[in-house]
């Protein structure tokens, strides 16, 4: 597993973020994200989970699933061994947030939830799966900006640039010279051994204790209103909630307000 790794460049040392990315992300996108931590003063570990990015991809598709995504994270971790740690968790990423934070012992300080909550409906889970599996091939960046500009409508409106540094970190050349999207089709798989009917992680969500940031597109199909509002009112830790007008699934968390909102929130908690 391949992982990015920021030093401080602020002037103190103020810990240490752990960026997760969604399910056919990978640990690049959170680079402007990334570039403002170090420049507050936090070092930042962004890995590429496997079968994503830079990593390997497995041989067994049935190994794509949460589980063994868990496994690597607590191996990854261990392996930083460093305590007090924030995570911010895009979607997938997420859930293994919540997971890690729901343990007896956690090394979690501070939890920032992207786009995902304590319920996950089977609707949208069902539409990724047509998506991620298609593995297409693409002729330039020019070709991946505009299906990446598809897939990833949910985040809004962004500007070109932005568009064009996700086509360089969604995807890879081949020695043809074309392109594909930078992870393992197989990764979809699994999704089709899910149970038909929302996963509802009540027991996770009510197991953490540390302070969480919720993150919310106002038209995500992923976290409802009525969801997040749940997720504020169980007690007993601290939530706060923020919805970002005109964003579906999930804010990229490139964009300046969107950074500043939580470079604030870890300044105040």
């Amino acid at each position: 597993m391949v992982y990015y790794d920021r030093a401080s460049r602020g002037n103190t040392e103020l810990g240490l973020v752990l960026c997760l990315h969604g399910l056919t992300g990978n640990g690049r996108f959170f680079d402007k994200l990334a570039d403002a931590l170090s420049d507050a003063g936090y070092r930042v570990v962004c890995p590429d989970m496997v079968g994503r990015g830079k990593s390997g991809w497995l041989k067994r598709p049935k190994d794509y699933n949460i589980r063994r995504y868990f496994s690597h994270l607590e191996a990854l971790v261990s392996h930083l061994g460093v305590r007090d740690i924030t995570l911010i968790g895009t979607s997938m990423g997420g859930v293994l947030g919540m997971m890690l934070a729901a343990k007896a012992v956690t090394p979690l300080r501070r939890l920032v939830l992207n786009d995902v909550g304590a319920v996950i409906p089977r609707g949208p889970i069902k539409h990724i799966r047509t998506y991620v599996g298609a593995d297409p091939r693409f002729a330039d960046l020019e070709e991946v900006e505009l299906y990446l500009r598809t897939i990833y409508a949910g985040a809004g409106s962004h500007e070109t640039a932005q568009w064009r540094a996700l086509a360089e970190i969604a995807s890879y050349r081949l020695e043809d010279g074309g392109y594909r999207l930078a992870f393992d089709p197989a990764i979809s798989k699994p999704l089709r051994w899910l149970p038909p009917f929302s996963l509802r992680l009540w027991h996770v969500w009510d197991a953490i204790a540390c302070p969480v940031l919720v993150l919310r597109g106002a038209e995500s199909p992923i976290l409802s209103a009525k969801v997040a509002e749940t997720m504020q009112k169980r007690e007993p830790k601290r939530v706060d909630c923020v919805e970002l007008p005109g964003i579906g699934h999930a804010p990229s968390l490139m964009k300046p307000n969107q950074i500043a909102l939580i470079l604030d929130w870890m300044e105040k908690n």
